[in-house]
């Protein structure tokens, strides 16, 4: 079926509307589809408000990982919480060297995450914190300095998690 609709998308026999867009992206196919999709209904729409690509917690904790290695965070480590907590599927933590980075940080990984149609819902951490922590639901993003990310030691307090990912 998803192999016939991106035939159609492709060469411009399907009309799209917001109903399909959802539909065909709650069943998680590939990212780059959905994104074929919502581009096509925007050339075909305008900017009007349309359907969500779902990503699953696996995909956003991915994502968040690869954004962090390329912003030159250090030491990410992603665990996975699903069976620890009923608050979130995946913990994403990182070392920066200044205040600055972690900023920086969160500001790229809050705008990459948010082109794919995944808001923040909550952010904890002023601007001079050497600890800041970015919600996105399924998946919390801790951002420390060194020092701090030792003294709280929360890959010791989630030490019952499943290291998926760690990245020197």
């Amino acid at each position: 079926m998803f192999v016939e609709y991106e035939r159609l998308l492709y060469t411009g026999e399907a009309r799209l509307s917001s109903f399909r867009i959802d539909l065909v992206c709650r069943h998680k196919i590939s990212i780059n589809l959905c994104f074929t999709i919502k581009y096509l209904f925007k050339r075909q729409y305008g900017n009007r408000k349309f359907g969500w690509c779902y990503l699953n917690s696996t995909e956003i904790a991915q994502a968040v990982v690869t954004m962090a290695s390329d912003k030159l965070a250090e030491n990410i480590v992603m665990l996975d919480i699903r069976g620890l907590a009923w608050f979130a599927d995946y913990f994403v933590i990182m070392s920066a060297q200044s205040t600055r980075q972690i900023v920086s940080l969160e500001e790229d990984i809050t705008k990459g995450l948010k082109e794919v149609d995944v808001p923040r819902s909550h952010r904890e951490g002023t601007s001079t914190s050497t600890w800041t922590l970015l919600d996105f639901s399924g998946v919390i993003v801790h951002i420390f300095e060194p020092d701090t990310r030792e003294l709280y030691g929360l890959e010791r307090l989630w030490s019952g998690a499943t290291e998926v990912v760690r990245l020197l």
